[in-house]
């Protein structure tokens, strides 16, 4: 297997608010492991909507980390 293939990752929501109309605003987070053994961050701001076949997201915001955090 390509080690560049399958990399170790996460996603979490830490966040959600529902509004009155049904949508849904969720704040996620999620970390991944370059092949080069360096770590990345992004954050997702989504709108969720439910539809017949279930929820789905409407709208997607990426904030990816540009710059490494200061030790």
């Amino acid at each position: 297997m390509d080690d560049e293939a399958v990399q170790p990752g996460e996603q979490r929501l830490t966040r959600r608010n529902e509004r009155p109309d049904g949508r849904v605003h969720a704040l996620s987070k999620g970390i991944g492991v370059n092949a080069d053994g360096t770590c990345a961050s992004v954050t997702y701001e989504d709108v969720v909507v439910r539809v017949d076949q279930g929820w789905r997201i409407s709208r997607r915001k990426v904030l990816a980390r540009r710059v490494p955090l200061k030790r």
